[in-house]
């Protein structure tokens, strides 16, 4: 077995994987910075069924990972209204319109709301994805098109995740649940697209969710839930504030700060040595300390 990899579309390089104990392979990736493209797979040859590969297509479409400290852009657990918008020929809540609530089901006469009529499109509020890098949105969604055999066209219809990035104006597909698939049969799942394998990253970023009942009416019943964008950051959790922020949390000054200082000062660690003369700590590395830390952060 072997790992290939490369960073920054270089060309792959291949190093053999070492055996850690009976099927059990270790690989070593390249060292990477905040924001580089690492991109890689495995291959393995076998006596039966002779060179494989994971991913399966190897080099053409190798697994790519974030390089850097994941931040949260966005994220709606829909217990409260973050400005989704609701559209579509889908004419109320009675004919299967999204409305924000606990999923129920169909629990009785009066309680059928699966979708009639056409469609029913939940929209996001604009996300500025601007000074984001590699933005990704995921989600779990739940979809069931075949009403338990019920209705006149069972498995027929789909569930579609569409993204624009010109505030609405234009959409383009990212996810076509159905018509007749493992997960068009109800059930949560999460999926997760990068934005930028779709449309480039804009200040009006939306992305859509749309489940319609088209041509003879079925069973059509559809949920969305723990939609999230997160994207690398790659600054220093320190950058805007002074060298006396030295302790967890970041970006704030307090006793741990003090704290640590002093356990690097008592330490003899060379870290410690702020002032002149220098490779000797004295009182003037503590007044210095002292004044980084007065000066706080921004």
């Amino acid at each position: 077995p072997q790992v290939f990899s490369r960073v920054n579309g270089g060309s792959f390089t291949g190093s053999p994987m070492g055996n850690q104990s009976g099927t059990t392979y270790l690989a070593t990736l390249p060292a990477v910075a905040c924001g580089d493209t690492l991109e890689y797979y495995f291959s393995a040859e076998g006596a039966t069924s002779g060179t494989v590969t994971l991913p399966p297509s190897g080099s053409a479409d190798p697994f790519q990972p974030l390089v850097g400290d994941l931040v949260t852009v966005f994220e709606d657990d829909f217990e409260t209204d973050k400005g989704w918008s609701v559209s579509g020929a889908a004419p109320n809540a009675a004919s299967g319109r999204w409305e924000r609530a606990v999923p129920a089901g169909d629990g009785g006469p009066g309680s059928n709301t699966d979708v009639d009529g056409g469609d029913t499109v939940l929209t996001s509020p604009a996300l500025d994805l601007t000074g984001v890098t590699d933005a990704t949105i995921s989600y779990a969604r739940w979809y069931d098109n075949t009403g338990s055999g019920t209705g006149a066209a069972p498995g027929a219809d789909t569930f579609k995740v569409q993204v624009s990035n010109n505030n609405g104006s234009s959409w383009t597909q990212v996810e076509v649940v159905g018509p007749s698939t493992a997960q068009s049969s109800g059930g949560w799942f999460t999926s997760s697209f990068r934005v930028e394998d779709f449309v480039a990253q804009t200040a009006q970023v939306r992305v859509r969710f749309i489940a319609d009942d088209l041509g003879s009416g079925s069973v059509i019943e559809a949920a969305v839930d723990a939609v999230q964008v997160v994207g690398v950051d790659c600054e220093d959790p320190n950058l805007g504030c002074s060298d006396a922020d030295l302790a967890d949390p970041f970006g704030v000054l307090n006793f741990f700060d003090l704290s640590a200082y002093l356990a690097l000062f008592n330490a003899g660690d060379p870290s410690a040595d702020l002032a002149a003369p220098f490779g000797t700590l004295n009182f003037f590395d503590l007044s210095a300390y002292l004044t980084l830390f007065n000066a706080g952060c921004p």
